[in-house]
């Protein structure tokens, strides 16, 4: 299994993956999750492995072959000063409560290669249950057109939010019609 970040051989992509907190997910089958810390390295500096870290997020099916749903921060830096400014590392697991569930991250406001960083604080996220991705657009509307879903059964729920708008929902054969 190799886990990779997009663009990563690329000149400039200085990205490497740490603690990659690989998880199955136990209500979803072939769900699996994977929250490394990207330890993006500083270019212009002298120090060695100069970098900060924040929280990405990979998702599989097989647990072999890995996509990113985006390549923003899963879990982004907070205020300078806050106790998670410049490096974040994943705790594995997670707990489902009342909906939510929630994750664990150490943070810390030291950047990585200045030293050992201490990890002075546990934080918690949380979030719905079934809220891992969303597909969001602007107010002029978008599209989404999913890979072919089967399902057992004969109802399909779906989450829509769409805010002072209207949402539509096509079902369409593998051809598209």
């Amino acid at each position: 299994t190799v886990l990779e970040y997009p663009g990563y051989a690329d000149a400039g992509n200085w990205v490497d993956l740490y603690t990659p907190v690989v998880m199955q997910c136990p209500d979803a089958e072939d769900a699996y999750f994977a929250f490394p810390s990207l330890n993006c390295f500083n270019p212009d500096s002298d120090i060695r492995n100069h970098s900060t870290l924040n929280i990405g997020m990979a998702v599989s099916r097989d647990g072999i072959h890995w996509g990113w749903p985006s390549l923003d921060p899963y879990i982004p830096f907070g205020e300078p000063g806050s106790g998670r400014s410049k490096s974040l590392y994943m705790l594995y697991g997670g707990i489902e409560v009342d909906g939510e569930i929630f994750q664990y991250h150490a943070g810390s406001d030291d950047e990585h290669g200045s030293g050992i960083p201490t990890m002075k604080r546990i934080f918690r996220t949380a979030q719905r249950v079934d809220g891992f991705v969303s597909a969001d657009f602007c107010s002029q509307g978008g599209r989404l057109t999913t890979p072919v879903v089967s399902t057992e059964g004969n109802e399909l729920m779906l989450n829509v939010d769409a805010g002072s708008g209207i949402g539509n929902v096509a079902i369409l054969d593998e051809a598209g019609n």
